[in-house]
């Protein structure tokens, strides 16, 4: 999961109902995803639930467990990060001004 999630050499579209939706404004998504975060970390450190023995279907790799899912949370956080370094890459990109 750590190895191939973040692997930006080949890209996807999400499903639809999988693609984000206008539920929050831009200036508080940092916020957001800390609180997630935070939130799934303090499961983990906390949790005597048995990680292997727990498992959902994901969309495109089927079955998971909840340690593969953890993994993949951050992957998937990974894969992002390295989306937008991307794009503020791109000669096209918006230089200074801030955030708009």
């Amino acid at each position: 999961m750590l190895k191939v999630g973040p692997d930006r050499s080949q890209k996807f579209q999400a499903p639809e109902f999988l693609r984000p939706a206008a539920r929050w404004n831009q200036a508080a998504l940092p916020g957001e995803f800390r609180t997630r975060r935070d939130g799934t970390i303090e499961f983990l450190r906390s949790t005597q639930q048995d990680l292997r023995s727990h498992t959902l279907p994901h969309p495109v790799l089927k079955t998971l467990d909840a340690y593969q899912w953890v993994l993949l949370i951050s992957a998937h956080a990974q894969r992002h990060t390295a989306q937008i370094e991307e794009v503020k890459a791109h000669p096209g990109f918006p230089k200074g001004g801030g955030a708009r």
